[in-house]
Order: structure tokens, then sequence, then C-alpha cells
């Protein structure tokens, strides 16, 4: 016979004591497991009966199964901590954007735009993991929403080439600020700076980790590295278990790797 679950028992009993010894209505949630060893949630509400004296001789009442209702407050309480999560995290990595763009910035205007850009990476991949309920996004989607918007045809500007890869919350959240600050020092310095500029995006998955690699051909010719560090390299060192950057004459070629 179905019994009522273990560490539950001496809640219920009590709290049916109770109901019997002060009489009245009473309603009480607990779970069962039955001889399959499967469990439910039910609820049992009903009153106490009592004779002419007002001593209690019984209950009557009814139980109805909520199972389901309790599977859903126990996702609802996840996803609370989840977004609690989220927002403290979101929150530290705009505390940082803010520090570091402020600190590298001439003036308003300049802070404002590569600020402005910065939120919107951000946007772009928090609207990518709202959309699949955080559960991961898919690289590609995640470097279409970075990249897309910098070019006219973004299918001609970048070539990519990998395996599916869903990307957990986390990576994602990094990667896509990385991607959006490759691409914008693209825009501004490298290939994307000219018509006939173009990217080559590649990766595979191995053990855990994903390995990307950035490559830039036709852009402005480059003689010498750049000597100032500004927020987007200290980002992707931040952000990433390893990177190996090289600045060829014919355009910068970058190598990460992330945790999956």
């Amino acid at each position: 016979a179905a019994q009522v679950a273990a560490q539950h028992r001496d809640r219920v009993q009590a709290e049916f004591a109770q109901a019997i010894a002060h009489g009245g209505s009473f309603n009480l949630e607990f779970p069962i497991v039955r001889p399959d060893s499967t469990e439910i949630w039910t609820a049992v509400m009903g009153e106490v009966i009592e004779d002419a004296q007002g001593q209690p001789i019984g209950a009557r009442g009814i139980d109805q199964d909520i199972t389901e209702r309790k599977n859903w407050d126990k996702r609802q309480a996840m996803l609370l901590r989840e977004l609690s999560h989220r927002v403290k995290n979101t929150m530290a990595v705009i505390q940082a954007m803010t520090r570091q763009t402020l600190r590298a910035s001439s003036d308003p205007k300049t802070f404002a735009d590569a600020f402005e850009g910065r939120i919107r990476s951000l946007a772009s991949s928090h609207n990518l993991l709202t959309d699949a309920e955080w559960r991961g996004a898919k690289l590609t989607d995640l470097i279409a929403g970075q990249l897309g918007g910098m070019v006219d045809d973004m299918g001609k500007r970048f070539k990519l080439r990998g395996p599916g890869v869903i990307l957990p919350p986390e990576a994602a959240t990094q990667l896509g600020l990385v991607l959006h600050e490759l691409g914008a020092n693209a825009a501004k310095y490298g290939a994307l700076s000219s018509r006939t500029g173009k990217i080559t995006i590649m990766w595979t998955v191995s053990r855990g980790k994903l390995s990307l690699l950035w490559r830039e051909r036709g852009g402005p010719r480059i003689d010498a590295p750049p000597t100032r560090t500004g927020f987007g390299t200290a980002l992707i060192d931040s952000s990433t278990a390893n990177v190996q950057r090289r600045f060829d004459a014919a355009g910068l070629i970058c190598k990460l790797e992330l945790a999956l």
C-alpha cells in the first residue's frame, strides 16, 4: 500500500493530531510513496467530526493529487534562484564594463558609443538565452547576433566552419562580449574597415572545451602590433581559458578556448 514519505511522516502526524485536538477543518500536503516506489504529492482537505459533547470521533474530507502543482512550484523556485544568479552576474559584468570603458575613453561621446555597443552585445546574448529558457545558445546564432549588424552581407564577409555547438549560459555571455570586441576592432582598424576585408571563424570541440580561431584578411596592412591594451583585449584575456594573438601583416589571428 502507498505510504507517506518517510521524511514527512512525523510532520503529517503532528499536523493531523493538532487538527483533531482543536477541531474544525484541516488542510495537509505531503508526498506519498507508491508500491512501485514512485512518489506523488497529495492534498488532504476535510473537517473533524465531533460527538454531542464536542469530542472528536473522526474526520471526513477529500484528497487531491497535486504532484503537477508541486513540480511547477519547484520549477518556479529554481527559475527564481537562477534569475537572481543571472542578475547578479550581469550587474557585475556591467560594473566592470563601466569602469573599463570609462578608463579607456577620452571624452563622453567615446564612452557613450563604446558602452552602448557593449550593452547591446550583452542584451543580444541574453535574448538568445531567454528564447531558449536559459538552456543554452547555438554558437552560430551567437555569431550572427553579435556580428551580423556590423556588415551589409555577412555571408560574403564572414566564413564560418565548425560543428553544431550549444553554449551554456555563462560561456555564451562571455563569448558574446568577446565576439563583439573582435568585431568592433575589426570594423575600426581591421578587415571590416575595408570593403574587401573578410573574416574566417573556425571552431572545434574536444574534451569539454571550445577552441575558436578568428582570422582576418584583406584589411589594412599591419606593420606593427598595437602597443596599447584596451578594454577589448582585457575582456578577451579575462573571459577565456587560453588566448593567443598574432598580428600578421595580412590581419589579426586570434585563437581562444572556452570551457563548456
